[in-house]
Order: C-alpha cells, then structure tokens, then sequence
C-alpha cells in the first residue's frame, strides 16, 4: 500500500480488520491514539488527517464536506482493500464519517462492516452557523462544551492557530447535506452522552431517517466528551462489529 497523507495509523498491528476514526472539530488525529492497545494485535486503528493537522500543519485547511469526501477517496479504498473495517466518528467527524460511507455506497466500493456516529445529532433541521461567531464567543462556547483546553484558551498565540482550524471544521459540518436523501444501507450505531444538549435521545433517533439500519440509539453517562470516561467500552463496541 502507498504511503497515506489524509490518514495516519496510530497503532503498531498489522491485521485485516481495521478501525478508522474520523475526529471532531478541531481534534488531532491523536485524539484516538490511546485506542491503539486496546486494539492491537487483531486491529489496525488508523485516523483521518485533514490537512492543517499534525503532520499536515502547514496546509491549507478544507472547508466543505465534499472536497473533504473528494480527498479521502482518493486513499481509503485502497487502505481497506481486502479488510474488515468499520468507522467511528465523533462529533462533526461522525457527519464526515456517514458522508463518507454514503459516497462509498453511492459508487459500488467496498463497505464498512458498521458505522458509529458519536456525540452528533442527526442533520434534520437548519445547519447551525458555530463557525461564524465572534472569537469571544467561539472560545465561550467550546469551553462550555468541553472542547477547548485551558491552556490554548489563554494563549493569544495559541488561539491564533487553533481558531482558524476549528472555524474550517464547523464549516466542513455546516455544508453537509446529505445526497438525494440517500439512506444509508451499511449498520450504524448512534452514541450520545446525558449531559451534552445536542444529543437527546429524540435527536439521536433522527438519524432513522437517513440510515435503514440503526441497530444502537445509547446514551452514556457525560458531556459532549462522553467518549473519553467510557473509552473502553466504546472500543469493545467497535470491535464487536467485526466479529462473526
């Protein structure tokens, strides 16, 4: 397999099932890189690496979900071929996520065996405009979620790099639509946390509407970042959907 530059493997195996992360909003691939142990030796873990992140710092970012789609095709399917894999998105990495395995289906390729959208209500209302806040209030607003660490929050400097990136994230949501309202016909489980507004029980239950097969609707204890208390669960999920 050719070297990637839109994906980065985050662990040491070498296996046929693989697990592929898509992160949230402004999160680093290595936001998962804990993920790999407990996945290792019968799972590769590899992480979508959007330019403007880790080892692609120095990039310009993208800022529309179809030029984000364009990029991972030209890389994924062969990174899968002849594997087991399922996806994992969390936030706005689980809107690239279903993109994703909708244009998969769309063009006949092969299949994640199960898709997990986390933390991300389904997109049945009008878009939410986060990425055109002031700076003031879009540092207001992920320290409330739980998304904005305390020392990038009081570095001037710091926010000066991470903002940008963070604002072409919620763009890459915000001009989501799903195509021709094609369902998706690939597994899906949707994870919420009881503490994060966006992601009641009824707008987890949305994604019915743009997914034929929800097997799992489940709240889990916690915020916006319910996924990081309940790591080891959530990884014993996703292994799970590759086994039998």
């Amino acid at each position: 397999m050719k070297p990637c530059k839109n994906f980065v493997k985050l662990n040491a195996a070498l296996a046929p099932r693989k697990i592929v992360v898509f992160p949230y909003a402004g999160g680093s691939p290595y936001a998962f890189r804990d993920w790999g142990p407990l996945l290792e030796p019968q799972h590769e873990l590899w992480s979508l690496q959007l330019p403007g992140r880790a080892g692609r710092f120095g990039e310009p970012c993208l800022d529309d979900m179809d030029a984000v789609v364009d990029a991972v095709m030209t890389e994924l399917p062969a990174l899968v071929a002849g594997a087991q894999f399922s996806f994992f998105g969390h936030s706005n990495g689980a809107l690239v996520a279903y993109a994703c395995t909708q244009r998969l289906e769309r063009v006949g390729a092969q299949l994640p065996r199960h898709v997990f959208l986390s933390g991300q209500k389904a997109p049945n209302g009008p878009p939410r405009r986060d990425s055109e806040l002031s700076d003031p209030e879009l540092v207001r607003f992920l320290t409330v979620l739980g998304g904005m660490p305390q020392e990038v929050a009081a570095n001037e400097e710091l926010l000066g790099l991470y903002l940008p990136i963070i604002r072409a994230d919620m763009k890459i949501g915000e001009s989501f639509r799903p195509h021709d309202r094609l369902r998706l016909a690939t597994p899906v489980s949707v994870l919420g946390g009881t503490q994060d507004n966006e992601t009641t029980r009824e707008t987890l239950d949305g994604w019915r509407e743009f997914c034929y097969s929800v097997q799992r609707v489940e709240l889990l204890p916690g915020d916006h970042f319910f996924l990081t208390p309940h790591r080891d669960y959530i990884v014993d999920l996703v292994k799970g959907s590759l086994v039998g």
